[in-house]
């Protein structure tokens, strides 16, 4: 499914479980958490995160892919360079994000 996905606490009895959290997407529910009551909040922030976090991944390793390819700086007046920074700076504004989504700080 894709995202966003978002963690919400739910007060409506799921079978044997009571009350617990659930992970939402666009598309309908992801899950509902059956874990440890002291637990559930943090995984379903955790699993919620899921795709920022694989956004996150994915934009770190297009930063690291144009850096192995990178052309040397004179050759285009830092132009390249400039535009690794920028994949690099993109993918760790990403990873700030999903972390902070991941602690329960955003949805």
């Amino acid at each position: 499914m894709k995202g966003p996905w978002t963690a919400e606490f739910t007060d409506t009895p799921y079978e044997e479980i009571g009350e617990s959290w659930v992970v939402d997407g666009p598309d309908g529910s992801i899950c509902t958490i059956d874990c440890p009551l002291d637990e559930r909040e943090s995984v379903a922030h955790l699993i919620a995160a899921a795709p920022e976090l694989y956004a996150a991944c994915a934009a770190m390793i297009e930063w690291d892919e144009a850096e192995k390819n990178a052309r040397p700086y004179d050759e285009d007046g830092g132009r390249a360079f400039h535009d690794r920074m920028t994949l690099c700076e993109r993918a760790f504004d990403l990873a700030r994000k999903a972390i902070a989504k991941a602690r329960g700080e955003q949805s």
